[in-house]
Parts: structure tokens; C-alpha cells; sequence
């Protein structure tokens, strides 16, 4: 039985370092794209983000972002 739950630990800590990194390729993409559209560098698209709490928006509502296109 111990050998179930470290083995269901495992997985959910899988799950959630997978669903942390989906995120952070996410916020990745949208400062990139961002930085293409608007002919930025990528760094001063990151501090614009959070200075704004852009960043933290997108990984808030991730699940219902990530579903659109990059427009």
C-alpha cells in the first residue's frame, strides 16, 4: 500500500510540474509574440508585463487563454 501512495505522489508531482511548465512555455509565447508585434526587445516586454501584472494575468487565467489563437 506504501508503494501506492508514493507511486500516486509521484504522479500528481508530475502533473503538477507539467502543468507549471505549460504555463511558463505559455507566458514564453505570448512575451514573444508580444515582442515580435510591437518590435520590442524580449526583456523589455518581460518588464512591461510585470510591471503591469500581465504575467501573472496569463497564469491566472491560463486555462481559458491558452485555447485562443496568438492574435
Amino acid at each position: 500500500d506504501r508503494t501506492n501512495r508514493c507511486g500516486r505522489a509521484t504522479e500528481r508531482r508530475y502533473a503538477m510540474k507539467s502543468e507549471v511548465e505549460e504555463r511558463a512555455m505559455f507566458v514564453s509565447f505570448c512575451i514573444e509574440q508580444y515582442a515580435k508585434a510591437k518590435k520590442m526587445s524580449t526583456e523589455d516586454v518581460v518588464n512591461l508585463f510585470e510591471h503591469y501584472g500581465i504575467t501573472e494575468h496569463f497564469c491566472e487565467f491560463y486555462d481559458v487563454l491558452h485555447t485562443h489563437g496568438h492574435n
